[in-house]
C-alpha cells in the first residue's frame, strides 16, 4: 500500500494522523480529574449512568484508576453477550476521560491493506504525551478480530495478531508509516478487549464450534452454552494469555432488566431522548414491556430500545418539528 496517497488526500477538515505534529483534539465537555481521585469515585460515576454489572463497573474503575496512576495490570478482557452493556460502560467513561479510543475489531485490517481502520490509525487517535490521562484503547468485537486474524486460509489478516501483541506488551510502536514513522511508547497504553465469545452447542450439550479463532461467531444462537474463563483461555494463543491481566464475564440482561432500564431515568433511552429534544415523553407500561421484550429477544439490548423509541419520535417530528409533548401507547 502506498501511504503517500493517504497524506495527499487529507483535507483541512480531516486530521492527518501521519503528521509528526498531530495531536488528537481534546473535547471541552470532559470534566475535571477530581472524578478520578479514587476507584470509588469512578465507580459512582459509572453506577449513575450504567445499569447493573456491579463487578464489571468496580473492575473497570480499578483498572482505569491504576492506569492513570502508573500501575499497569495487563490487558482487561471482557466477554458478554451482545446487548449486555460491556461497550456502553466504556462509552460512558469516554465522556469524562478524554483519552479513550473505541475501535471496531471486526473491521480492523493489517497495516498496508486497503482501509483506514488499522492499529496504527487507532493508536494515532490517542495522545501518548498526556500524563494526566494516559491513553486507553478499547477493541470492540475482539473475538471477531481474532477469528479473522488466525484463519489459516483467510485473506491475509494473520499479521493482525503480531501487530496487536507488539503494543499490548509495551515498548515502541510505529503508529505512522515506514516513510513517515511516528513512534509511540505503548508502555503508557492500557488495552481493553471486548467481545461476545459466543460458543455453540448441540442439543445434547456437546460443543460443536469453538469460540474465537476459527469459529464463525453468531451470538443469536438459541443454544448458547455458558461462558467460562477456562473456555476463553483455551482459545487464546499462549503469547496473548500472558498479557491479559483479568478476564470478566458478564451475565446477559433479562427481559425484566431491560424493563427496569426503561423505567429508570438514569439509564432510560426515553429519558435521554426527552432531554435531548426538550419535550415531555410519556410511554404506557404496556409499551414499555413490549419494547423490553423485543430488546431481550433480539439480543440488541439498549440500542434496540433507543432505536425503537427514536423511530416513534421521528414519525412525529417529521410533521411537528416543534413538538413539546408526545405519548407512546
Amino acid at each position: 500500500m502506498n501511504f503517500e496517497n493517504i497524506t495527499d488526500d487529507v483535507t483541512d477538515d480531516c486530521p492527518n494522523f501521519y503528521d509528526l505534529d498531530y495531536k488528537p483534539q481534546r473535547h471541552e465537555k470532559h470534566t475535571t480529574m477530581e472524578q478520578f481521585d479514587s476507584p470509588k469515585k469512578i465507580f459512582d460515576y459509572l453506577n449513575s449512568h450504567v445499569y447493573g454489572h456491579t463487578d464489571y463497573k468496580k473492575a473497570l474503575a480499578l483498572f482505569l484508576w491504576k492506569h492513570k496512576n502508573g500501575h499497569p495490570t495487563g490487558a482487561l478482557l471482557v466477554a458478554g453477550a451482545s446487548g449486555s452493556g460491556k461497550t456502553e460502560a466504556i462509552r460512558v467513561l469516554s465522556k469524562i476521560y478524554h483519552n479513550i479510543h473505541i475501535s471496531d475489531g471486526a473491521s480492523t485490517v493489517p497495516n498496508g491493506y486497503k482501509g483506514d481502520n488499522t492499529f496504527s490509525n487507532q493508536l494515532a487517535s490517542l495522545d501518548f504525551d498526556d500524563a494526566e490521562c494516559p491513553p486507553v484503547l478499547a477493541i470492540d468485537e475482539f473475538d471477531k478480530l481474532l477469528s479473522k486474524a488466525t484463519k489459516p486460509n483467510g485473506w491475509g489478516g494473520s499479521s493482525l495478531l503480531s501487530e496487536m501483541l507488539k503494543f499490548i506488551e509495551g515498548g515502541t510502536y510505529n503508529a505512522g508509516t515506514t516513510d513517515k514513522p511516528r513512534h509511540v511508547d505503548t508502555s503508557k497504553l492500557a488495552v481493553i478487549l471486548l467481545g461476545s465469545f459466543s460458543p455453540f452447542t448441540e442439543p445434547e450439550g456437546k460443543l460443536t464450534r469453538g469460540i474465537g479463532f476459527n469459529a464463525d461467531i453468531d451470538s443469536r444462537s438459541s443454544s448458547d452454552s455458558p461462558l467460562s474463563k477456562e473456555l476463553i483461555i483455551e482459545q487464546l494463543p499462549p503469547e496473548l494469555q500472558g498479557r491479559i491481566g483479568q478476564i470478566l464475564i458478564l451475565e446477559p440482561l433479562s427481559e425484566e432488566d431491560y424493563y427496569r432500564i426503561l423505567k429508570d431515568d438514569r439509564y432510560s433511552p426515553a429519558a435521554k431522548l426527552s432531554q435531548e429534544y426538550g419535550l415531555s415523553l410519556s410511554i404506557s407500561d404496556e409499551k414499555y414491556h413490549e419494547i423490553a421484550h423485543e430488546a431481550y429477544v433480539s439480543r440488541t439490548g439498549v440500542r434496540s430500545m433507543n432505536n425503537t423509541i427514536a423511530s416513534y419520535l421521528d414519525e412525529q417530528l417529521f410533521s411537528h418539528p416543534d413538538l413539546k409533548e408526545m405519548s407512546i401507547m
